[in-house]
């Protein structure tokens, strides 16, 4: 079995759990996913079933949306609302328009320091196994992350709602601490779903309780190519499609419609997904063949 199930993932399990259950379910070990989840955290889970969990690593739509809410005045470990509290604040808290002005400081890039709860490792151990011995690094790694837009929708004085778009590799709960630290007063992540990932909105995602057997899930599943749909297409004759799927580097100049697109997704004479490739400097170089999945 391989494509792709798009899963609304319940509040209150892991990403990893998930995963756990389908296997169950399905028997296939080789079942891959489109970003991790916090047990608190719903929605959007996209998980690559069999041999379409090769293309996790090249799926061409990084964009992440979700919904936020975020309760100001409160600290925690965990910088969600799950956590142990470690500061509380009991000054006036900021009016809307102080909220409004410093939400948009951090559309675009800033540099986002990776959460202690977070399975990223430091010197061999995950931060998530020194955060539970009480162990906090001050110098943890930093990455530059991507916000698009950050939209207010709500704010009654202690709770503010908002919808954000992002891109892969940006931590919400971080978002939503460093916000409450430039306010001057601190906050803690309240609740969150995500709304869309990797190409994939709720619309097309399924409820977890609802597959129960294999027939479920191949009901529900999309093929691999529907995760390309952004890309350029590139249609071959019937001696490139054998050369393709030989591994063979094609002459772009020989193909009709190649002309430098970049990354595109490649289909056979008679229309059949074949696989990923890249038409640069003249040629079309294979990414990775995808031919059944």
């Amino acid at each position: 079995m391989n494509g792709i199930l798009v899963i609304d993932k319940p509040e209150g399990i892991t990403s990893f759990q998930v995963i756990a259950s389908l296997r169950k379910i399905s028997g296939i070990k080789r079942i891959g996913h489109g970003g991790t989840l916090d047990p608190m955290a719903t929605g959007v889970l996209p998980v690559f079933f069999g041999r379409t969990a090769r293309i996790c690593d090249i799926l061409p739509d990084e964009k992440k949306v979700y919904k936020a809410e975020v309760r100001l005045a409160v600290e925690t470990d965990t910088e969600d609302i799950t956590g142990n509290i470690i500061s509380e604040y009991s000054g006036a808290l900021p009016s809307l328009s102080e909220i409004e002005r410093t939400v948009a400081s951090f559309v675009g890039e800033y540099d986002q320091a990776v959460p202690m709860y977070s399975a990223v490792s430091v010197g061999g151990k995950r931060l998530y196994e020194l955060a539970r011995s009480g162990e906090v690094l001050e110098d943890r790694p930093v990455r530059k992350v991507a916000i698009d837009s950050i939209d207010i929708e709500g704010y009654d004085g202690k709770d503010i709602s908002f919808t954000v778009s992002c891109r892969k590799g940006t931590y919400i709960r971080t978002l939503a601490s460093d916000i409450g630290k430039a306010l001057g007063c601190g906050a803690t992540l309240k609740s969150l779903r995500r709304t869309y990932s990797a190409g994939f909105s709720l619309s097309k995602a399924v409820n977890l309780s609802d597959i129960s057997s294999i027939d479920d899930i191949e009901k529900a599943l999309l093929k691999t190519e529907v995760a390309f749909e952004l890309l350029p297409e590139i249609k071959l004759d019937e001696v490139q499609t054998k050369m393709f799927l030989n591994g063979v580097t094609l002459d772009s100049a020989r193909i009709i419609g190649a002309n430098e697109k970049g990354r595109c997704r490649i289909f056979s004479h008679i229309g059949e997904f074949l696989g990923i490739a890249d038409d640069l400097s003249g040629e079309l170089k294979i990414v990775k063949v995808l031919r059944g999945d």
